[in-house]
């Protein structure tokens, strides 16, 4: 870990934009490495990749930290986005203020970015819900998906990657996504978003057969 850093630790108090650890083989070497959110109180939060080196966990890679404190990102899944048989990972920066969704792969030992699109958020501020997105093949082309807030919460996103970035679908709200994400599959079509709305009422949004 850094040596400037005052204190670095995991995101896992309430008010942060993490609360676990995610496990996932980003190398394709057949061992999960594990990705959480790291917080530094001089230069914000980071997205970092936890593994064995030389026999003794270690960071492996970690995105550039966000620049100052209480500058917050929040993972937003893990998956094949691109179609090239390797995971890469989502994260939304700074969720409720700039909202742009970044998408990180692992390549020669380091994380890359390959894609950033505006206007995301996926964590409601001062609240646990912080899984405000999903990733699943919800267009039917085998490539996995994310579904995602837009930064006001209003509509509903679905993002792909492949074979470029951008916006397949979008559907307006009645009201402001306020709740975690929950898939919903049951074998006989695409699968389901569930959302709770600041309204009190469940959305359940799945593309038309």
């Amino acid at each position: 870990m850094d040596a400037d850093d005052d204190e670095i630790r995991l995101h896992v108090a309430c008010g942060a934009d993490d609360l676990a650890m995610r496990l996932a083989d980003l190398d394709g070497d057949g061992r999960d490495a594990i990705v959480v959110v790291k917080s530094s109180l001089k230069r914000g939060s980071s997205l970092a990749v936890i593994g064995l080196r030389r026999g003794k966990y270690a960071i492996l890679a970690e995105t550039p930290p966000l620049g100052a404190p209480h500058r917050w990102l929040d993972p937003a899944g893990i998956a094949d986005f691109t179609g090239n048989g390797r995971k890469s990972m989502a994260l939304v920066r700074q969720p409720h203020a700039v909202g742009a969704l970044e998408l990180w792969g692992w390549s020669g030992g380091k994380l890359q970015q390959i894609a950033e699109l505006a206007d995301a958020a996926n964590h409601v501020a001062g609240t646990r819900a912080i899984d405000m997105s999903a990733a699943a093949d919800f267009d039917g082309d085998g490539v996995a998906d994310l579904a995602v807030p837009s930064l006001d919460r209003s509509r509903l996103r679905i993002v792909s990657f492949a074979p470029q970035p951008r916006e397949i679908a979008s559907v307006p709200l009645p009201a402001k996504a306020v709740t975690d994400f929950g898939l919903v599959a049951d074998g006989s079509g695409p699968p389901a978003i569930a959302l709770g709305l600041a309204d009190g009422s469940l959305a359940l949004i799945r593309r038309a057969p």
